[in-house]
């Protein structure tokens, strides 16, 4: 009888293992239908007027289903009590979400769409996270991988299209690449495809082995980044990809380079041409006055810029709000109720007016020991893939919504996640 019971608990054990290969391999392909099915799709239905099909409905089943197979699967939990702290800033954060149910309801079908991907894709995001070397593994067998160009490609494919479409030509081809022109319909959420393309495309970079892949993507996501007309997305890759690069480089190859770049700047500061560089860069704003390229370009002279000047309102207002009730905050939404709809502050103490104080500082603390130690294991694993996607990412993540984003970017949940994940895996070295 000894034999049999050994012969059926190895089978078991050996279902068990591909029941969980096969769930990590579901999470991977949600995953991938939202950073890049989704959005083109999203762009196309607006552009081209296809018929709406719910992708996000299909995602938000999928993500269910998964959640019950994942929960009757066997799985044992084993994390650290970080997990447990984000769990419960999520909490606090769902119930005032799940008050503000009536309020959302007096604000059509794009309000209570924007309420219910929020509060979804949150978890979404969280789960991610916390799975994230496990998607690795699974990226990790050439199979996935094709799978994941195949869709990127098809992302590419779309945005050429789009760019085809616009007229471009050699004597226009700044000006045309914006493929999303100014006024263009409030249904199509163009920040979203910016931030899942950034994404995305930091995760294949991370992951990515071949330099020449890596190089390649590199441009893409300058070139298409640039076309979503997302600004702060946009500088933010060049940041974090000027980080990654530099960050491969060896030692006296570093050293030239700063050489290089401090004697580049005695160079000008001597020659006194600094303000050339301002004027060259204003000059190329004004170039494309008028149009979306305009935006894009206006890194000076921001108190002509339309958009800095409502976010500085914005602020203005919002603050002068928050200061009223800066214990409980003004709940999910609550800036439709006294400022109007959309009117939240557009950085990261847009957290501290709809979910209150006390939510705040904890999604600081946890933001800020998680960051440490993310960069902690960094500087001690800079060839780890999933260790440079997460902190490569995440500083994207975090600095687009410390300056840009607000309460309802919910990339920011995975970014918690994910360095939790790799914290807890190599706390050793924390």
């Amino acid at each position: 009888m000894l034999p049999r019971f050994e012969h059926s608990y190895e089978m078991n054990t050996s279902a068990k293992h591909t029941v969980h290969l096969s769930l990590n391999g579901w999470l991977f392909v949600l995953l991938l239908l939202y950073l890049g099915i989704s959005p083109v799709y999203d762009f196309a239905r607006v552009y081209l007027n296809i018929p709406q099909l719910g992708i996000n409905l299909i995602l938000f089943i999928g993500f269910v289903v998964w959640l019950v197979l994942k929960a009757f699967s066997g799985v044992s939990i084993n994390v650290s009590r970080t997990y447990y702290l984000i769990l419960f800033l999520l909490g606090i954060v769902s119930i005032y979400q799940i008050a503000a149910y009536p309020r959302v309801m007096g604000y059509g079908d794009l309000g209570f769409l924007n309420y219910f991907t929020t509060m979804s894709f949150s978890i979404f995001f969280l789960v991610s996270g916390a799975n994230i070397v496990k998607l690795y593994r699974v990226w990790d067998k050439p199979p996935w991988q094709k799978f994941c160009y195949i869709v990127y490609g098809f992302i590419l494919f779309a945005v050429v299209l789009a760019i085809i479409n616009n007229g471009i030509s050699y004597s226009n081809i700044i000006e045309k690449l914006i493929i999303l022109p100014s006024g263009s319909d409030k249904s199509f959420n163009y920040l979203r495809f910016a931030d899942s393309f950034a994404m995305f495309t930091i995760m294949l970079i991370a992951w990515e082995k071949n330099s020449l892949i890596r190089n390649c993507l590199i441009a893409c996501g300058l070139i298409v980044l640039f076309a979503i007309n997302s600004r702060t997305t946009f500088f933010l890759f060049i940041l974090v990809m000027v980080i990654f690069v530099f960050n491969r480089l060896n030692t006296l190859l570093k050293g030239a380079i700063i050489a290089v770049i401090l004697a580049v700047i005695l160079i000008l500061l001597t020659m006194g041409n600094i303000s050339n560089i301002q004027g060259s860069l204003e000059g190329i704003a004004s170039k494309y006055e008028g149009t979306s390229v305009h935006r894009m370009f206006r890194v000076t002279d921001l108190e002509k810029d339309s958009s800095y000047i409502a976010r500085q309102r914005l602020l203005q207002e919002g603050w002068t709000e928050l200061r009223q009730d800066w214990l409980f905050g003004k709940g999910y939404m609550g800036e439709a109720e006294t400022l109007g709809k959309g009117s939240y502050i557009h950085n990261w103490l847009s957290f501290w007016y709809a979910y209150g104080f006390i939510p705040f500082v904890l999604f600081c603390g946890l933001s800020f020991k998680l960051i440490l130690s993310t960069y902690t294991i960094w500087k001690k694993r800079k060839n780890d893939p999933v260790v440079n996607f997460v902190t490569i990412y995440s500083a994207l993540a975090f600095l687009s919504i410390i300056l840009a984003r607000s309460y309802v970017y919910s990339n920011i949940w995975f970014c918690l996640a994910a360095m939790a994940a790799i914290s807890h895996n190599y706390k050793e070295l924390t």
